[in-house]
């Protein structure tokens, strides 16, 4: 994984990376919370192509969620993976 979401009690409340993770273990930093940066943002399944494309030209990672719950996670490469 290159992020992935950190979710407590049903809500998105951030993220975490690889490179977050391992700086943090580096820092002697134990708890994900420490690791972890603000939540990206969320979008619906309806959520055309074009405006997913500008947040994540902004935010490495874009949450699909559907009433709050998590859908699935949209990168760079997977947008540009279905469009070609």
């Amino acid at each position: 994984f290159s992020q992935t979401p950190v979710v407590q009690k049903g809500l998105i409340v951030g993220t975490v990376s690889e490179t977050s993770l391992l700086n943090a273990v580096n820092d002697g930093k134990k708890i994900v919370g420490e690791a972890m940066t603000d939540s990206p943002p969320q979008v619906s399944l309806k959520t055309p192509a074009k405006t997913l494309a500008s947040l994540l030209l902004i935010h490495p990672l874009v949450i699909v969620a559907d009433k709050g719950k998590i859908i699935g996670l949209v990168t760079k490469s997977d947008l540009l993976e279905k469009m070609y």
